[in-house]
């Protein structure tokens, strides 16, 4: 009990750090305003929305692959075949690649307290520029994955763990992934101001 009581904390406080981390790079990319230490464990009205906001998003994705399993016995045949699901896994990836593009405006419009639903204007935003979006999303995620992929090479040849400050590889792994959202997070508040041409607000708070 005290070991998911723990595992249970400790999501909690990830989500806290994550969603203050990706507000604070939002921000001081539209507004120039400095993250500070504190604000990593605030927590009200912009943090809920994007917690909201996100959870309608995993509700989404979550709908696919209900159905998938509800159709899983009426499609026995097409699902014996590995390219199939294969084939299947790749479209629902795409599918959510592109949304992840358009999806990238999510968070510089909550930061910047814009009243409009978030999800609603930031496919709004992105109209007609969801593929230049989807480029730069692309050459992130390829950035991430050439980094994950150095990190897991150099701790097979360089265990980590033999380090005075035994630093195991999984934790340069997290830290690569946390320089991802911060990439996210702020090429999304740039992309955001090119496309709403909204100047940086003094009175922002």
């Amino acid at each position: 009990a005290a070991d998911i009581l723990l595992l249970i904390l400790g999501a909690l406080l990830r989500t806290l750090l994550y969603v203050n981390l990706l507000l604070a790079i939002a921000r001081l990319a539209l507004f120039g305003e400095p993250p500070s230490v504190i604000g990593l464990f605030r927590w009200g009205r912009r943090q809920w929305r994007i917690f909201w906001s996100y959870l309608v998003i995993g509700l989404d994705a979550s709908v696919p692959v209900v159905v998938g399993a509800v159709m899983t016995p009426r499609l026995g045949s097409l699902l014996s075949v590995p390219e199939a699901i294969l084939a299947l896994q790749a479209i629902y990836a795409l599918c959510w690649l592109w949304a992840a593009s358009w999806l990238s405006q999510l968070i510089p419009i909550i930061a910047s307290d814009d009243p409009a639903a978030a999800i609603d204007k930031a496919w709004r935003i992105a109209a007609g520029n969801r593929f230049p979006l989807l480029k730069i999303l692309g050459c992130i995620l390829l950035g991430s994955l050439l980094g994950i992929g150095s990190a897991q090479i150099f701790d097979t040849f360089f265990p980590l763990e033999l380090f005075k400050f035994e630093m195991p590889g999984y934790a340069l792994t997290t830290l690569l992934l946390e320089a991802v959202y911060v990439a996210y997070a702020a090429i999304g508040a740039a992309a955001y101001r090119r496309l709403t041409g909204a100047p940086p607000r003094a009175d922002a708070i």
